[in-house]
């Protein structure tokens, strides 16, 4: 799982870490990358991978990460909304994964089954829709394909049944 939230025990990392749980009883395994805890650094629009394949010219956490995508059966990618977007660190992530795209702009990763899971205070969960089908159609475009996304808003997400029923849900096709 992939957390772009700064917030260790925020609303975004409690709901993958749920995730994570529920996968464990049933045998899947898997762990959260808290991107705010890693040297991060954006995409350079370098060019190198173009040249290269694949590989990124920038070395760091993110560049592990992408590495390990190909071995991952299932993606988990949660962020807060902040000023009506993803995080900074998600962010950073996402435009890293462009090197995971060739030269005709077809994703090199095989498809993987991918969720995402945004926190908002807006209490309208169809405030930021928008937003949230752009990046689902971002991360579809590099074959990691959202299946569902699951929107929390406030702090007290184990009370909505909705979010509830999502994580069962998805959690019950592992």
């Amino acid at each position: 799982a992939v957390s772009g939230s700064p917030r260790v025990e925020g609303v975004t990392n409690s709901i993958l870490l749920d995730i994570l749980e529920k996968g464990a009883e049933k045998g899947h395994f898997g762990k959260v990358v808290v991107l705010n805890r890693l040297e991060l650094h954006g995409c350079q629009a370098c060019g190198y991978c173009r040249k290269e394949g694949d590989k990124c010219a920038v070395e760091d956490k993110i560049s592990a990460l992408i590495e390990e995508l190909p071995e991952t059966d299932v993606v988990l990618v949660g962020t807060p909304v902040y000023m009506g977007n993803v995080s900074a660190q998600l962010k950073m992530f996402i435009d890293r994964l462009y090197c995971l795209k060739d030269a005709e702009r077809k994703p090199s990763l095989k498809p993987k089954r991918a969720l995402l899971v945004f926190s908002q205070g807006a209490s309208d969960k169809a405030y930021y829709k928008d937003m949230m089908a752009q990046v689902k159609k971002t991360l579809d475009g590099y074959n990691l394909l959202v299946e569902d996304i699951i929107v929390a808003t406030g702090p007290d997400y184990k009370s909505d049944p909705e979010v509830q029923k999502k994580v069962e849900h998805f959690c019950s096709t592992l």
